[in-house]
């Protein structure tokens, strides 16, 4: 967050004077889609086919189940996400079975 703050970085970027923290250039909202995008067709990766916004979602919607959060947290992250708690749970959450728990949590 400092560097987004940071003076000098929002006038390299040409955003100083918007009152927006997450400022950008077009008009209106950036999709998310086409920026991973096009930032993954600059890195050239052997696997880029991989790296999408809909696993991405997945991987955390899937991951917080394994995380010590409250209620409010996951509303917040569901919320995030563009869902709400109860399809978080019908449809994200993947039961672990207990020997693979601890896997998960050491990974994390």
């Amino acid at each position: 967050m400092d560097m987004i703050v940071n003076e000098d970085v929002r006038e390299l970027a040409d955003v100083a004077n918007s009152s927006f923290l997450f400022a950008n250039f077009g008009k209106g909202a950036v999709r998310a889609y086409d920026a991973l995008e096009n930032v993954l067709s600059e890195l050239k990766l052997e696997n880029a086919i991989f790296i999408k916004s809909t696993l991405l979602r997945k991987y955390i919607a899937t991951t917080t189940q394994v995380l010590n959060i409250s209620e409010n947290q996951l509303g917040w992250i569901t919320n995030h996400l563009g869902h709400n708690i109860n399809v978080h749970k019908d449809f994200y959450r993947v039961i672990i079975p207990d020997n693979k728990l601890y896997l998960y949590l050491y990974i994390l």
